[in-house]
């Protein structure tokens, strides 16, 4: 009898008529990969297409497969970059806060499982830090909003964010998903440091109470820029001889023109992507609109108008790549 998780055996310990069926199915995938080695990669891209089920249901499956027929563990294989460059996966403003629902992380974190980017960045505003918010302070709304509320909140998103992923490389440590982890401060996390600018005595305030740096990102502070590939991450950036974030229904367009380089934002929530070619070189600016469910009641109208998904930028080399979309409600789907 193969091993079966708790959840698939029942309390014989054995295996359900469903899960026979998915087993026979199995079968057959089986005999699309017997010429070799039975590699993960290969077997969840089988069962997806076949069953329809997605990366966490496929290494349960895997283990009954190699369980039922005895199989050794396959010999680590070698992962060679291709020749047209990396794969980076772009996290919009998330906007974590206290009393949300963040399920999106989970689904986040599974999605990096399955497409095991080479980077992941996130642009910023992954923390919406309300309890420091200036523009309603003093409000009614603003009653019961506390700072440590905030940092657990964001916290929390950030584990759930990991856990996938670590929980697949505690069970498969010769084929981990290691992607470079690179996050750019937003806005609403520099309101810590804004705070302390603001009052000189309030020194139990930092951007070191997130948990990035602990769990491994490179941390790029608010406004700096980071190019990764040739394409240059920033929260937002601003246009010549003025603070203001460079905005507009076109900003994609704006980002090239004024700064002649690819360059992927955050900040206004919306999509937004151009590209057009200088010399022999391509150029991309991209707006990679928001990760978030949430309706923001400050926005009104706005909020229909905001994209939520995550971007995924394909073979990335000097600057140029292939755009990869994926709608919340995409994701959703898929990864719930």
């Amino acid at each position: 009898m193969p091993t079966v998780p708790p959840w698939a055996a029942n309390a014989s310990g054995e295996i359900p008529k469903r899960y026979q069926r998915w087993l026979a199915d199995l079968e057959d995938c089986r005999a699309d990969v017997r010429s070799g080695a039975m590699l993960k990669r290969v077997f969840a891209g089988i069962v997806r297409e076949r069953l329809g089920l997605g990366g966490g249901s496929s290494n349960i499956l895997y283990r009954i497969m190699r369980n039922r027929h005895d199989e050794p563990e396959p010999e680590p294989v070698e992962i060679v970059k291709s020749a047209e460059g990396q794969t980076h996966l772009v996290i919009g403003d998330a906007h974590a806060a206290p009393g949300q629902n963040l399920e999106r992380f989970v689904f986040l974190s599974r999605m990096i499982r399955d497409l095991r980017p080479d980077v992941v960045i996130c642009i910023g505003d992954f923390a919406d830090m309300p309890a420091l918010s200036s523009f309603d302070k003093g409000k009614k709304a603003y009653e019961g909003r506390r700072y440590t509320e905030d940092i657990k909140a964001a916290n929390e998103a950030l584990r759930l964010l990991h856990k996938e992923i670590d929980d697949y490389n505690r069970t498969f440590p010769s084929d981990p998903v290691k992607p470079r982890f690179v996050y750019c401060e937003g806005n609403h996390e520099y309101r810590i440091e804004r705070a302390l600018n603001d009052s000189a005595g309030l020194d139990v305030l930092g951007l070191e109470h997130l948990d990035f740096a602990r769990r491994g990102w490179e941390v790029y502070r608010f406004k700096k820029p980071v190019n990764i590939d040739g394409v240059n991450y920033c929260h937002y950036f601003t246009s010549q001889n003025t603070d203001r974030a460079i905005s507009g229904v076109s900003a994609a367009r704006s980002l090239v023109n004024k700064k002649h380089m690819s360059c992927v934002v955050g900040h206004s929530h919306l999509f937004n992507h151009w590209t057009t070619t200088a010399g022999e070189r391509r150029l991309h600016g991209l707006v990679v609109g928001w990760y978030c469910d949430v309706y923001k009641e400050y926005a009104g109208q706005s909020n229909t108008g905001w994209w939520a998904g995550i971007c995924v930028l394909r073979d990335v080399t000097d600057g140029d790549y292939d755009l990869e979309l994926w709608s919340y409600k995409r994701i959703k789907a898929r990864w719930s």
